[in-house]
């Protein structure tokens, strides 16, 4: 819970700092301005409710977790607790940032983003038993 609250802490203050770097103007004669303006826009935005979504996901995956820890799946209760962790990310994410997008367009993004979370989980699994193995052989 506290890594959970330092990274929640940690991305206000990134927050923060891009609200603050889209209200800055860098020169009063800078003919970019308006570019710079339109391109950083939905940073503040995006920044929200990204931070939102991550905090949202990582205290849902932890609830989950405990949840699935105690029931008969077992050892894999984590990757599945991750998975929709990653769903409840992406559905707040890609919903507070693209509102009032179709709702096939929103569903396109989140499913195209949780195919990629959760092949990454599904990759990093059996990467990281095999690296813990050989720790604990060269560690033997």
């Amino acid at each position: 819970n506290q890594v959970i609250y330092t990274s929640f802490g940690l991305s206000l203050v990134f927050l923060v700092l891009s609200v603050f770097q889209n209200l800055y103007t860098p020169v009063l004669s800078d003919l970019m301005d308006q570019s710079y303006k339109i391109l950083l826009a939905r940073v503040p935005r995006a920044t929200f409710f990204s931070i939102l979504a991550h905090f949202i996901a990582l205290k849902s995956t932890l609830y989950i977790y405990t949840i699935l820890s105690q029931s008969s799946i077992g050892s894999y209760g984590y990757i599945l607790s991750m998975i929709a962790g990653q769903m409840i990310d992406s559905i707040l994410f890609f919903s507070g940032v693209f509102w009032g997008s179709s709702f096939r367009d929103l569903g396109e993004m989140v499913l195209v983003s949780l195919v990629i979370k959760s092949t990454m989980i599904l990759l990093s699994d059996p990467l990281i038993r095999v690296i813990s193995y050989l720790k604990k052989r060269k560690g033997a």
